[in-house]
């Protein structure tokens, strides 16, 4: 009995004193895998290459220690100096490359060719996925085999930009109402009506690529389709006739080498609206010191439609993609990729860079709310810079709510294409074409020979 009750006792006493031992601390979770560096070439500058900057930082101080990926962003120069470095490192091999490139659909389709560009669909979940705008996936989609392979980044669309208070000064007076600027008939229309009571221009077209393509899409017809380029004269007759009226009335802005951009005419007053890219808001009535005012007041509207086509506007700008250098690689870049386009870092590029926010869910960010209704971070006015890019953003973002996303389709000499069709399209601008048939049959040879490769 006496043994029973010792042993008790001392099962106690190492109880007590096991209760009483300090604490050892816990060995820290080793990261997972070998480490990794990821090197991404781009060709942001400025504020866009700031920002990018921090959220490389911010993923290497968090996500990437922890997992042991080391992100290097480097700047190539211009968008030109990128696709030529990248040309030239994918023709000595892929091991020249690095693990994630930027750059447009174009140079994606050609590396994509050669077996260079990663599925990074099979790194993402596909409920990921799904908050991004869905034609934006659709654009990195579109290669060969469907597989995802271009992650949005920048991204814009385009507008109808206006000098609206000389339009509620003028309108009446030419018999105009707002509703005039929803189709280009309208604004053919106004136009006219404009220039007889001023003598000035009234409209202008920042990409005739874009006008060209995007017509077509509106009425039914898309020009290209990977390889091939169709001609459709019904389709190409509007477009023809809208230019060409333009010009023969004196409405339609042509530039020159003293004002090479529609927003040095509306900045002038010697033009009322143009059609452009969402992105560039901040060249109207531009700003050469922080808050100041301006007499005239900015409008972003919807782009306009062929009456009797579809609601439909260009999606258009730069992604990236990932080199395909094994799994585990991909797996890090991919990992970085969500990262840099995630809620809060889509939303922070956006007030940045003037860029459209890739995901739906950005809107949601308490920042970027109260800076779509112009207010910064601490509640104060924005100035009159981010003020533009915030009226831009947000009309572009009510216009993906009823608008179709239309993108060109890219292919091996699609951007030789893209060319082409610009280069006819100024012909029209300035009388080159004097007739339809003309400017239809040249664009249809021009096209035909590129696809050649003549």
């Amino acid at each position: 009995m006496r043994k029973k009750i010792l042993a008790a006792l001392l099962v106690m006493i190492m109880v007590l004193m096991a209760g009483c031992t300090p604490k050892q601390p816990e060995e820290p979770t080793p990261p997972e895998g070998d480490p990794v560096t990821i090197n991404v070439w781009h060709y942001f500058s400025g504020e866009q290459e700031k920002a990018l900057e921090a959220i490389v930082a911010e993923f290497n101080e968090t996500v990437g220690a922890e997992k042991q990926i080391t992100v290097v962003a480097e700047n190539q120069g211009y968008v030109a100096d990128l696709e030529k470095k990248i040309q030239a490192a994918a023709d000595a091999g892929i091991d020249q490359l690095p693990e994630i490139i930027h750059g447009y659909p174009d140079i994606n389709a050609t590396l994509h060719a050669k077996g260079f560009i990663a599925d990074m669909g099979s790194y993402i979940d596909p409920a990921e996925l799904e908050d991004y705008f869905e034609g934006f996936i659709k654009e990195g989609s579109q290669f060969e085999g469907g597989d995802f392979r271009l992650m949005p980044i920048a991204k814009s669309t385009e507008l109808l930009f206006m000098n609206k208070t000389l339009w509620d000064n003028v309108k009446e007076e030419i018999g105009a109402t707002d509703e005039d600027l929803e189709s280009f008939e309208g604004i053919a229309k106004v136009g006219k009506a404009y220039n007889e009571l001023t003598g000035k221009y009234f409209f202008g077209i920042d990409s005739l690529a874009n006008f060209f393509y995007l017509g077509g899409f509106q009425q039914g017809h898309e020009f290209v389709t990977p390889g091939e380029f169709t001609s459709n004269e019904d389709v190409q007759r509007r477009i023809y006739d809208f230019l060409a009226t333009g010009i023969e009335e004196n409405w339609l802005v042509i530039k020159d080498a003293n004002k090479k951009y529609n927003s040095d005419f509306i900045n002038d007053g010697t033009a009322v609206a143009y059609v452009g890219s969402n992105s560039g808001a901040t060249f109207v009535f531009p700003v050469t010191e922080v808050g100041q005012e301006e007499e005239d007041e900015m409008a972003c509207l919807p782009y306009p439609v062929f009456e009797g086509g579809n609601k439909a506007v260009i999606q258009q700008g730069a992604g990236m993609s990932i080199i395909a250098k094994g799994e585990d690689i991909e797996k890090a870049a991919a990992e970085f990729l969500v990262f840099l386009t995630s809620s809060e870092n889509t939303a922070t590029f956006s007030m940045a860079s003037g860029y459209m926010p890739v995901r739906k869910s950005a809107q949601e960010n308490e920042v970027f709310k109260a800076f779509l209704e112009g207010f910064d971070a601490d509640g104060n006015p924005l100035d009159a810079k981010n003020a533009k890019t915030a009226l831009a953003i947000n009309a572009a973002l009510a216009q993906f709510e009823v608008y179709d996303l239309y993108y060109t389709p890219a292919f091996n000499n699609s951007n030789v294409i893209r060319r082409n069709v610009d280069d006819e399209m100024g012909k029209i601008l300035s009388t080159l074409h004097p007739n339809f048939e003309s400017f239809f049959e040249s664009l249809e040879a021009e096209a035909q020979k590129t696809l050649s490769g003549r």
